[in-house]
């Protein structure tokens, strides 16, 4: 937790990235808010979803929208420092280092739950009921599977801000 305490305030203390933090914030909110509630909406995503935004849909989407700003933030941060320091190398290191938890914890998993939820009564002929069901039932869980790899995926990217910021004050 220290990590990404001290992450935040090296990433944070610079203007620039407080408001590319509060532009992804703004935009990964709206965005979950809008595909949360498909599950209730039929599959249809857009202003219809906010009539069945609940207070656990409302926590969900403001922790993934956090977690995700401050996760591409710190992304872009030690990106940007690496890069800047002219070590193409390590940069490349980074760069691949950091692919994964950025792609696996990106706003897919969520939006994939939210189609998963709308689209599959089309599949009540073939078997959809029983997956439609399980996701409805076990939603409160695969949300929070998805905020602990969110979680992780900051960690790991707290560590590399911290990193870049101790390779910077001893070269």
């Amino acid at each position: 937790m220290l990590t990404i305490y001290q992450s935040f305030k090296e990433v944070f203390s610079s203007k620039r990235y407080r408001i590319l933090g509060t532009t992804f914030l703004l935009i990964f909110l709206i965005l979950y808010l809008l595909i949360l509630p498909a599950t209730y909406t039929g599959g249809r995503i857009g202003l219809v979803s906010l009539r069945f935004l609940t207070p656990e849909l409302i926590t969900f989407a403001v922790l993934f929208a956090v977690l995700m700003s401050m996760t591409i933030s710190f992304t872009v941060f030690s990106y940007h420092k690496v890069r800047k320091g002219g070590k193409t190398a390590v940069a490349g290191g980074f760069l691949v280092s950091s692919i994964t938890p950025f792609l696996c914890c990106t706003p897919i998993l969520p939006i994939i739950f939210g189609f998963l939820g709308g689209f599959i009564p089309l599949l009540s002929v073939s078997g959809g009921n029983a997956v439609q069901a399980f996701i409805a039932l076990h939603e409160t869980e695969l949300f929070i599977g998805a905020i602990l790899l969110l979680v992780f995926a900051l960690y790991q990217n707290a560590k590399a801000v911290t990193g870049v910021h101790a390779c910077r004050i001893n070269s």
